[in-house]
């Protein structure tokens, strides 16, 4: 479709990739500066892969195997954890950049155009921080990114129909993009795979049929070789079978009926509405199809997503732009298709524009971060380079509740009730949750129980967000654990210690894991307490 020349776009897509690379890796390490939690879910992750482990066999993790890819491979080759983390973005962009070349070639008559569409996704693959709009970094949520980056890209690919002869090319990028997404992060596979396979039927696009099932075939086989576990995939299942059954954390933000007509996303979706009915009256019988297939994988995203960023507006105010321009009529109220579908491109990209902007500008604004702010907290060799910021690291502020003697309103009866103090092994534990410092409180019990010599060299399982004191002293993961809890009591069988925090960073998952053990009827005693832990064995 393309009138430029395709050298021409390869060498701007890599010249983007290239400032990208050099703004992640400006430092030669990680800087943490929020989501700390966050962060020490992908340390310990990654460090039980370098230790040779691998996900869902070893550990639980709701989150495919390439999510973590890229860093690992680093690290195999001798680079720190945090260069590692800050160079798996740009690793990453090598493998959207052919995707984006062949997008922008095949769906773009501009080299502008074409350019500008290939640095967003390969903008998005590089990008330290989630969405939002707060001028902060932040490497959590990484794999969100990546999925948008190649979201971006299937979803031009199906909503804009290529030129004659791209069927094996088109099969190729949307198998190999689609596994990607399936053995990264399975919310964007179950969300787009409908719509491509309804998109390329429409078509009658059998070639591309073709070479998508074969890709993903051999992308399947390959990870299954690879991991040299057979029932490698049914592992990876039933991990994100048992997150959606876990109750913890069946979403990461806000509720569905936020995301369906909520404020932040009501005008989102009545875009996306409004696009699919202009489609048809203009004509484009396919492409209203496949968006309204579309339209729940969007929904379903974006309510799997952190932030909950409705980003999918991006490659949908692009692809309705492309298609404006060769739509011609009146629709009923007498207003010309080309304008509608126009107005609706433009209405998205601008409800959009300000995450977006976030994401780019974060690159940035990671490399003026200033060093000296930051210090090691792992320990370790290869973790030196993990830095975090001195005050998320150090500076602790918690959240207790503590329920008016006569409450005089329904609600407040109602959150009393929510943040009722809960008896573990003869221990109360009224509601605390850390707000900043979980960092510094880990490192504190850590230091606190290696000096007590209780317990060193095995596995505690902390009944918080995760149990990561192996990361910061002479403790254990906990075998078949999970770098973060997700509810239930199979990730907590591998250890015969429980270390509860009188003030956890999340007091739901405390509540959770301890309410999980007492219905399991294990039996435990305490055997070290202190002011800010309780520390239990069990009996067996």
């Amino acid at each position: 479709m393309g009138s430029f020349r395709g050298a021409s776009l390869a060498a701007i897509l890599f010249a983007v990739a290239v400032v990208g690379a050099v703004f992640r890796l400006w430092h030669g390490g990680l800087l943490v500066s929020q989501h700390s939690g966050d962060a020490l879910h992908l340390a310990a992750i990654l460090s039980r892969m370098d230790a040779g482990e691998l996900p869902h066999r070893d550990f639980m993790t709701p989150l495919g195997i390439l999510s973590f890819l890229p860093a690992w491979l680093l690290m195999k080759a001798g680079v720190g954890l945090g260069a590692a983390v800050a160079a798996s973005g740009p690793l990453f962009s090598l493998l959207v950049l052919p995707l984006a070349w062949w997008v922008g070639v095949s769906r773009f008559r501009s080299l502008g155009a074409a350019a500008a569409v290939g640095a967003l996704a390969v903008v998005f693959a590089d990008a330290m921080i989630y969405g939002g709009t707060g001028r902060l970094v932040s490497v959590s949520m990484h794999y969100n990114d990546w999925g948008w980056a190649l979201a971006l890209l299937v979803v031009l690919m199906i909503l804009i129909e290529p030129g004659r002869g791209a069927g094996m090319r088109d099969g190729l990028a949307l198998g190999v993009a689609l596994s990607v997404l399936a053995l990264m992060k399975a919310t964007f596979f179950v969300g787009l795979a409908p719509a491509v396979a309804v998109a390329l039927l429409l078509r009658g696009a059998w070639r591309s049929i073709a070479w998508l099932v074969v890709t993903g075939i051999l992308a399947a086989a390959a990870v299954t070789l690879a991991t040299a576990t057979p029932e490698f995939l049914l592992l990876y299942a039933r991990d994100i079978l048992a997150v959606s059954e876990g109750g913890i954390r069946p979403n990461p933000g806000a509720p569905l009926s936020q995301i369906l007509g909520g404020p932040s996303h009501l005008i989102a979706n009545l875009i996306l509405l409004g696009a699919i009915v202009a489609l048809r009256q203009a004509g484009r019988d396919r492409a209203a199809v496949t968006l309204l297939v579309l339209a729940p994988g969007f929904i379903l995203i974006s309510y799997q997503n952190w932030g909950n960023e409705p980003f999918w507006l991006l490659p949908l105010g692009i692809a309705l732009a492309v298609l404006a321009a060769e739509a011609g009529g009146t629709n009923p109220l007498g207003w010309p298709h080309r304008g509608v579908l126009r107005a609706l491109a433009l209405a998205a990209v601008v409800l959009i524009a300000p995450p977006s902007f976030n994401m780019a500008a974060s690159l940035p604004r990671f490399a003026a971060e200033d060093a000296s702010e930051f210090v090691p907290v792992l320990a370790g060799k290869g973790r030196e380079d993990f830095l975090v910021r001195k005050s998320v690291a150090w500076q602790t502020r918690a959240e207790r509740y503590e329920p008016p003697v006569l409450p005089e309103h329904v609600t407040v009866v109602a959150e009393a009730r929510k943040y009722k103090p809960m008896t573990f092994g003869g221990e109360t534990y009224p509601f605390c949750e850390l707000t900043d410092g979980y960092i510094g409180q880990l490192i504190g019990i850590t230091r606190d129980l290696e000096r007590s010599g209780i317990a060193r060299g095995e596995p505690v399982f902390v009944a918080d967000l995760g149990s990561y004191m192996w990361l910061f002293g002479d403790f254990r993961p906990v075998p078949g654990g999970a770098p973060w809890y997700y509810g239930g009591t199979r990730v907590i069988e591998g250890s015969d210690w429980l270390l509860v925090p009188r003030c956890p960073t999340s007091f739901r998952s405390r509540k959770s894991a301890l309410e999980a053990i007492e219905r399991a009827g294990w039996s435990y005693e305490p055997v070290r307490k202190t002011d800010f832990y309780v520390l239990y064995r069990r009996r067996r």
